[in-house]
């Protein structure tokens, strides 16, 4: 048996099924509203407040969170990816808390500040929705 070859011609854009395109901001919005009937923005950085002196063992500007010292609210949470943990992260302007489920493909999140400030996550390459001014959910962007 003999095969034959099949010219193929390939383009030079790829074209992309919009749904596709905005499927983590949906996703965002999905855990954002699990997270609003899950906790509120007082319980959240009440947390985190608590969380502190768990994280005083820091090394360098971010220390990881103990499983133990995470969250009730953790477990109701629904992600298409795995949950891969809780941090604090601390730089000279906030303190906030950053709770991460991810995969190769994406990563997705809260950040729970102390103050008003926004995630230090690059809107090129994250999309940011914020519930109150230092409280955001987030998803990896897969547009670009």
């Amino acid at each position: 048996m003999q095969l034959e070859s099949i010219p193929i011609e390939l383009k030079s854009e790829t074209t992309i099924n919009p749904l596709f395109l905005t499927g983590y901001k949906r996703e965002c919005k999905r855990i954002l509203s699990e997270l609003q009937k899950a906790s509120s923005p007082e319980d959240l950085r009440a947390w985190l407040t608590k969380a502190l002196p768990v994280a005083s063992t820091r090394d360098g500007n971010s220390a990881s969170i103990p499983k133990e010292q995470w969250p009730s609210w953790i477990n109701s949470i629904q992600s298409r990816y795995p949950f891969i943990g809780a941090s604090v992260i601390f730089s000279n302007t906030s303190t906030n808390a950053r709770f991460v489920w991810g995969s190769g493909r994406g990563l997705c999140g809260y950040d729970v500040n102390l103050s008003t400030n926004r995630p230090s996550l690059s809107e090129t390459d994250f999309f940011i929705l914020e519930w109150v001014p230092g409280i955001y959910a987030w998803h990896s962007r897969n547009d670009h």
